[in-house]
């Protein structure tokens, strides 16, 4: 089974990949139950051994207030990861639907009936659109400029 890269670099960034962003949230996801089930069974074995003296045992035990804080960080990390791959998500729509829409309203001024007829504005939506390929691979060219001609798109314009 292949991996998927966690993040890809380019020339002039480095695009942290949906599939790591998932990939590492479900290994923080599976540390923190790990944690929390060794750290159960731990207590049940302390709770074997000294009966009723356990909740005073467990207040003080060391190893258990470690676990609790590393518990606690990983939670923590869990929530930025998820803001993260959220956040990424919206900016991806975002950043496409915005230079979409900025070229829709281009061709409304010019009154064109699609931009690919203008040749000027064909080459640098050409390029363009080779730059965000490049950035991002789940950018879809025709959603793109079938959002600028006016026939589809929405916040998705460019990467269903």
């Amino acid at each position: 089974m292949e991996l998927e890269p966690i993040y890809t670099i380019r020339t002039h960034s480095i695009v942290v990949t949906e599939e790591g962003l998932e990939s590492i949230l479900g290994y923080t996801n599976y540390a923190l139950r790990d944690l929390r089930t060794k750290l159960d069974e731990y207590h049940s074995e302390l709770a074997k051994q000294h009966g009723e003296g356990l909740r005073r045992i467990r207040e003080e035990d060391t190893l258990t207030l470690q676990v609790r804080r590393e518990i606690a960080r990983a939670e923590a990390i869990a929530r930025d990861i998820e803001l993260l791959r959220d956040e990424m998500g919206i900016i991806y729509r975002w950043h496409f639907a915005q230079l979409a829409e900025v070229f829709r309203q281009t061709r409304l001024h010019l009154e064109a009936d699609n931009l690919e007829s203008l040749y000027t504005m064909r080459v640098v939506l050409h390029y363009l659109m080779q730059m965000l390929k490049g950035e991002n691979p789940k950018f879809n060219e025709q959603h793109f400029l079938d959002y600028i001609n006016g026939e589809a798109g929405g916040e998705h314009a460019a990467t269903v």
